[in-house]
């Protein structure tokens, strides 16, 4: 009987650490339920795009956390996409918005670094920029794994939201502020983003209202009334992809969604694009638009039928 006791004494105890095993697992997969619901969606719905059948059947496993800049306040998760115990791309979802901020086939950048250098790392990333933190000092992230120095010289993006406002009052706006925190200092000097939004509205309204061929005037309007610099706007209707290529490579641009893109099926939508990525033989256009405080990815189409190119002298 003292047999039968301690045997079922200690199946118990192997249940209960079993469970306690088992909620434990629960509770550190569940802790970015929402994230990884995220993750899961979007890889569900790209399999059916023809460069990415290749993650067809293939499932996520939580990779990390990545921090702001700050090295406190979580960013994002990433997602690793496993298939037959191989990596095959990853998947980052905004920690604050829950969307997909970033996504690609192959290994993470972070994946390539040589960790075992260092006493201290953190994962860092912020608007679409991979980085970490070694001992104490930040530094980029290149695609290879290296890294490189942080400093003023890379440009950086800081997008904000449009709220009620106009996606074209917004996009200017968004690209006014970016020129503003990178060496055009008076474009946004004592101005909060919304008063900005709110004078670019005023110009807008005053130049016949928001469509796309007041732009120029509105942009110049400000730009002379507000600074001592010099500018050059220019209107692109249906450009190429190669006209885009050649603006991003020295400058962010305005670039609009006709109806009948990712944005909506009915209406137009105004973003600023600060640059292209190539996933799986596609390019994806990385823009600013005014719904999220992140760099946001679309495939580029027929719907992106406008650009306007901004040169400051």
């Amino acid at each position: 009987m003292k047999i039968k006791t301690r045997f079922i004494c200690s199946f118990l105890g192997i249940v209960n650490l079993f469970v306690l095993m088992c909620s434990m697992a629960v509770s550190a997969n569940t802790n970015y339920a929402i994230e990884n619901n995220v993750a899961q969606n979007f890889l569900e719905s790209i399999v059916y795009e023809e460069d990415f059948q290749m993650w067809s059947d293939a499932s996520l496993e939580y990779g990390y956390e990545l921090y702001n800049y700050d090295c406190t306040n979580i960013s994002s998760i990433l997602f690793h996409v496993e298939k037959e115990n191989d990596c095959v791309g990853y998947i980052i979802v905004d920690h604050a918005e829950y969307n997909v901020v970033e996504f690609s086939a192959g290994n993470s950048p972070y994946e390539n670094i040589d960790k075992n250098d260092y006493d201290e790392f953190i994962y860092l990333y912020e608007n679409a920029t991979s980085a970490c933190s070694v001992n104490g000092t930040i530094y980029y992230v290149e695609s290879d794994g290296s890294l490189s120095s942080l400093s003023d010289t890379r440009l950086r993006y800081n997008p904000n939201l449009q709220g009620n406002n106009n996606c074209i009052v917004a996009a200017i706006s968004n690209l006014l502020w970016y020129y503003g925190g990178n060496g055009y200092s008076s474009l946004t000097s004592g101005k909060t983003f919304n008063q900005l939004m709110s004078s670019i509205n005023s110009i807008i309204l005053a130049q016949g209202g928001y469509a796309n061929n007041n732009i120029p005037n509105t942009i110049s309007n400000y730009v002379n009334n507000n600074t001592s610099y010099s500018v050059t706007v220019n209107n692109v209707w249906n450009p190429t992809l190669n006209d885009l290529l050649n603006e991003v490579v020295s400058r962010p641009c305005l670039l609009g969604f006709s109806s009948g893109s990712p944005y909506s099926a009915t209406v137009g939508h105004m973003t600023v694009c600060v640059g292209t990525t190539v996933q799986g033989g596609k390019y994806y256009v990385e823009v600013m638009d005014g719904h999220s405080t992140s760099i946001q990815y679309k495939l580029w189409g027929t719907y992106n039928n406008f650009i306007s190119k901004v040169v400051f002298n």
